[in-house]
């Protein structure tokens, strides 16, 4: 075989040998790029999963923080009212509480004709001595009640078989009623209309509340 024959059967040789490792080079190169295909595919799928989870968690979060938020101002309207409506109970209980001082005043100042100012004094004083229970005992009240406080306390002294007296050294500053003590002043016993306005006022607002406003909101 002459020489350029050789070389010729050698240049096709060399170019099947290329062509045939360009063949398995591109197969392999396909094998790759579908494999990364479907790799890039998965991860793709994969964060578009991980991005809807974290998307739908923060979607619930959203819904959530949305609704404290609504209760909490719901709540806090509430709330509100509620003040509201026990400062507008408060308040008339206060004025109709103020209406009852004042006609207690004109009691004590003998300006209401069926009341008894003298024997509600002996009434209180009586119970003040009965609470005592000492064989002498002192009682006082506002200035302008001093001498009736003398005839309450001569009355009783027969009736109770006491000592009864009027403490001229004290005075109280009260709408009315009596305040006794015994001899040492160890011990004494508040009977005023004040502290029984007081007293009535802490034990029956509720049942007030609910008279007047038709439920307590307490």
């Amino acid at each position: 075989m002459k020489k350029a024959e050789v070389e010729a059967v050698e240049r096709k040789e060399l170019e099947e040998m290329i062509e045939s490792i360009l063949e398995v080079s591109k197969r392999k190169a396909d094998e790759i790029i579908s494999q990364a295909k479907e790799e890039a595919e998965r991860i793709i799928k994969e964060a578009e999963r991980r991005a809807n989870r974290i998307i739908e968690a923060k979607k619930k979060e959203i819904d959530r923080k949305v609704k404290d938020e609504i209760a909490k101002k719901s709540s806090a309207v509430e709330i509100k009212i509620k003040r509201e409506i026990l400062t507008m109970q408060k308040r008339y209980l206060d004025l109709l509480f103020e209406k009852v001082r004042e006609q207690l005043a004109l009691i004590a100042e003998n300006k209401l004709p069926e009341w008894n100012y003298e024997e509600i004094l002996m009434k209180y004083a009586r119970e003040a001595a009965e609470a005592l229970g000492t064989n002498k005992l002192y009682i006082w009240g506002k200035g302008k009640d001093l001498s009736v406080l003398r005839k309450v306390a001569e009355r009783l002294s027969k009736e109770m078989n006491v000592d009864m007296q009027v403490d001229v050294t004290k005075q109280a500053f009260v709408i009315g009623g009596v305040i006794a003590r015994d001899e040492g002043d160890t011990r004494r016993f508040y009977n005023t209309f004040d502290g029984r306005l007081v007293d009535y006022r802490e034990r029956n607002e509720p049942k007030l509340i609910d008279l007047l406003f038709g439920g307590s909101d307490e």
